[in-house]
């Protein structure tokens, strides 16, 4: 088992079968989901590519579970209005988060889990994934906080806050009960895991592949505000 984090597009010659599995995975489980719960709902491939982060966990070609991460500077009311931040995020959200001075955010979006894998020697995989994703917030130097609107009718919502989020209000998504949290990159921990999963979860996300793509996206940012 192995974590692999990837671009939401172009993905270099390397990444490019990793990059395909991951997809295909995605787009078949959030599918699924839509089939047997909102049938006037498509799935969106954008929704995949617009993602500055895929986080990817695999064992060998069987998908185990992915989770998708975009970065955004929500200081300014006007962005906002990005699709995904307005429909899922309500203005009570951002100003509450605001008295916070929280401005540059990371989304933790679609936490897909393969429904067969739940588990690998006992530990959860939602687990592992989600002890990938903080260390990822913790890997961004000009990124404030998390955020995420989590289900809390199948424990998502309980894990992110067992990993340092706050819970800030409720509402109904999709039809579904969820919290809208926010979790301050220095009340992220990975105490929720046990010693051994913390090793292996700190193991897995210091690769060299890992720290290239967030160089290399820093990079991308720095040469954009030179630019303007």
């Amino acid at each position: 088992m192995k974590l692999i984090l990837l671009p939401g597009k172009n993905p270099t010659p390397e990444q490019k079968s990793m990059h395909t599995l991951a997809f295909n995975f995605w787009y078949a489980q959030w599918a699924e989901f839509f089939k047997q719960f909102h049938g006037t709902f498509k799935v969106s491939a954008d929704d995949f590519f617009r993602q500055d982060y895929v986080a990817f966990l695999v064992d060998g070609q069987m998908p185990l579970a992915v989770i998708a991460h975009s970065v955004f500077d929500i200081s300014e009311l006007y962005m906002r209005k990005q699709s995904y931040l307005s429909y899922n995020f309500t203005t009570s959200f951002y100003e509450k988060i605001a008295s916070q001075k929280i401005n540059k955010i990371i989304t933790f979006e679609a936490l897909l889990v393969n429904p067969a894998l739940r588990k690998v020697a006992n530990v959860p995989v939602s687990h592992l994934l989600y002890g990938q994703s903080i260390q990822l917030v913790k890997a961004l130097a000009d990124v404030d906080a998390m955020i995420a609107p989590a289900r809390n009718d199948i424990g998502v919502a309980r894990l992110a806050i067992n990993g340092g989020a706050q819970q800030i209000e409720d509402y109904q998504l999709h039809g579904f009960p969820v919290s809208l949290l926010v979790g301050r990159k220095e009340d992220l921990h990975l105490n929720f895991l046990s010693e051994f999963e913390q090793k292996k979860a700190i193991k897995m996300f210091n690769t060299e592949a890992t720290h290239r793509l967030i160089n290399a996206n820093r990079s991308n940012t720095r040469d954009k505000r030179k630019a303007s």
